[in-house]
């Protein structure tokens, strides 16, 4: 699960967006077309990667989920904060974060305008892996 937060900025650098998650969910920034990732999944296979395993093996384990919302506690959260002038914020379940690459996750989000025809089409293609487990993407369009 990701929570997002704006808080409006005086200073003119923009949109504010507080972060919270837990689990396999992603947020995802597209600003002068660059994508960005915003949270880490906290799964076995993200825990190995940082202990500097191999890729191949880490991969292995990235179906293992170590938080939830109903088991973590709040000293485990992932947060992070990101201002952006203007942007797109996407906020992915694992069957869309964690199966697009993130080719097809930049051109997805930076060529449809609308924002929800562009979840829609997220969840289309994730869905469309069979390996994708549940697909839910929510996408906002960020203007200062």
């Amino acid at each position: 699960m990701v929570l997002a937060v704006s808080r409006p900025r005086t200073s003119g650098l923009g949109i504010t967006w507080d972060l919270v998650w837990v689990g396999d969910c992603q947020a995802w920034l597209v600003d002068d077309n660059q994508l960005t990732p915003l949270t880490t999944p906290h799964t076995q296979g993200q825990w190995m990667r940082d202990l500097g395993m191999p890729e191949n093996v880490a991969a292995g384990s990235d179906n293992i989920v170590l938080t939830t919302v109903g088991t973590a506690d709040p000293s485990e959260f992932g947060t992070t904060t990101t201002t952006t002038a203007s942007g797109r914020l996407a906020l992915t379940s694992d069957g869309v974060g964690m199966t697009l690459k993130p080719a097809e996750l930049l051109e997805t989000l930076s060529q449809i305008d609308s924002p929800q025809r562009c979840a829609q089409r997220l969840v289309e293609l994730g869905a469309a892996h069979p390996t994708a487990d549940n697909s839910t993407a929510l996408v906002i369009d960020t203007r200062a």
